[in-house]
């Protein structure tokens, strides 16, 4: 819980989640992996943030990445009930290449280095097979909507534009159906 408000423009009109209520940051998460101790050496050696005796990862502001010992060698597959990444912040452009060239030097697994439009994002995998992603803040989803009417159209990457009329219809078949002004 946090102590947080939505200003104006953070509240999502239009909706049943009354503006106290909605959802404005996640506190942290929790990996369960083979060994928390070379995990945490991963997020320390990388990113160099400070791990507690309890393997708990520490973030901003009171958030934190909780590591667990789990007792299951199971590999499991992405689908519904499941993550396929979880993403931290990073300031700018800069930050994001300094990442990248420390874990090319840390010859960690990178899976993709990519421009987004809306934002950049590095993805690496962890030692316990997580997709951590890194992404800028900026320029943000306002880049080529206004924040008044975003989420009312369906936005694409460009990357996936010529496809539109496809994603729409494959939607439409599910019964999703997007105001789509493009």
């Amino acid at each position: 819980m946090t102590d947080r408000k939505l200003v104006g423009y953070q509240v999502v009109p239009d909706n049943n989640i009354p503006a106290a209520f909605q959802v404005t940051r996640l506190l942290g998460t929790e990996l369960h992996i083979p060994d928390p101790d070379k995990t945490a050496a991963f997020f320390h050696d990388w990113l160099g943030l400070s791990v507690t005796n309890d393997n708990e990862v520490q973030l901003e502001d009171n958030e934190s990445i909780r590591l667990f010992a789990t007792d299951s060698d199971d590999k499991t597959r992405f689908g519904r009930g499941s993550i396929d990444h979880f993403a931290l912040a990073v300031a700018d452009t800069d930050e994001l290449e300094k990442y990248y060239q420390i874990a090319k030097e840390q010859h960690l697994n990178i899976e993709e280095y990519i421009d987004r439009g809306w934002f950049k994002s590095l993805y690496v995998r962890d030692p316990g097979d997580n997709r951590i992603e890194l992404a800028t803040l900026g320029p943000g989803f306002s880049l080529d909507e206004p924040i008044l009417t975003m989420g009312s159209a369906l936005g694409l990457p460009p990357a996936f534009e010529d496809k539109r009329q496809e994603i729409m219809d494959y939607y439409a078949k599910t019964g999703v159906n997007f105001a789509d002004k493009n």
